[in-house]
């Protein structure tokens, strides 16, 4: 396998709706492979993704078992077969969009981060918009509110590593490294247990937008889907959960630059 620069992994279950959308997305910000586990999908997820037009980039695997924490060890398993066929990896879920807030591509913005062992990158959750239904349009364009830049949950983060120091992952937001992560400031942190960083959250240059709760009906699915890291989760995704995570206070429509790409490549 020809080695590349800049590869994401993930782990998704019954993603029919979005995943075309995130997946195209994130070869717009310049994602050149795609490692890609189905958990006991039972819908037209792998259906969609062999459909598109640069599907020979996504390697697929198949998981189906209902084990504890699979994502843990299904990273684990991405960087051992797969760590020596890139530059970087970067782990995020598929209601996770990762863009640089000042260029297009995440490849340019990587380069000088070199010296690092990886970058933990800080994200900002995203609500619902109001919306009910899952949106017929782009889900960048349909959900625009998010919770105030103060929100406790901006301090998790995600992971974007060289594979060589790669040591362990801690949990699915974050992965110990030999030489430690940096921030967008290049400010080495340390680890605040195995979900967060003794760090105020960062956001100004690199970020993901997590669509957490998206619209009511997704989130009735995932309710059903469950928690791959847990098939016995401490809370359920009912009514009451969503109403604690549907924040929209704050307008935020720094995506929106991709929309118009994204359209056309989405129409190929």
């Amino acid at each position: 396998m020809k080695k590349v620069y800049l590869t994401l992994g993930a782990v998704v279950r019954n993603e029919e709706h979005y995943i075309e959308e995130w997946l195209t997305f994130h070869k717009l910000v310049g994602f050149e492979r795609f490692i890609i586990a189905l958990h006991r999908c039972t819908d037209s997820t792998l259906s969609k993704i062999k459909g598109l037009p640069f599907a020979d980039k996504i390697v697929t695997l198949e998981l189906l078992g209902d084990e504890q924490f699979v994502q843990l060890g299904t990273y684990t398993k991405m960087v051992r077969e797969f760590g020596h066929t890139t530059r970087w990896f970067a782990f995020f879920d598929a209601d996770e969009f990762m863009f640089p807030l000042n260029s297009g591509d995440v490849r340019c913005f990587m380069t000088e981060f070199e010296s690092h062992s990886g970058l933990a990158v800080h994200n900002l959750e995203f609500g619902s918009s109001n919306q009910v239904l899952k949106p017929k349009g782009l889900c960048i364009e349909t959900f625009l509110h998010r919770a105030p830049d103060s929100y406790y949950a901006h301090h998790s983060t995600k992971t974007i590593v060289d594979p060589k120091e790669a040591v362990r992952f801690l949990s699915p937001h974050l992965l110990e490294t030999t030489r430690g992560l940096v921030t967008e400031d290049h400010q080495l942190c340390c680890l605040d247990g195995i979900w967060r960083l003794k760090k105020e959250p960062v956001f100004s240059r690199i970020r993901y937008n997590h669509y957490h709760t998206r619209s009511m009906e997704d989130w009735v699915e995932r309710n059903k889907r469950g928690n791959c890291n847990d098939p016995n989760p401490h809370y359920r995704f009912d009514v009451n959960r969503f109403c604690e995570c549907d924040h929209n206070e704050i307008t935020d429509t720094e995506i929106l630059r991709f929309a118009s790409r994204l359209h056309k490549e989405l129409q190929r």
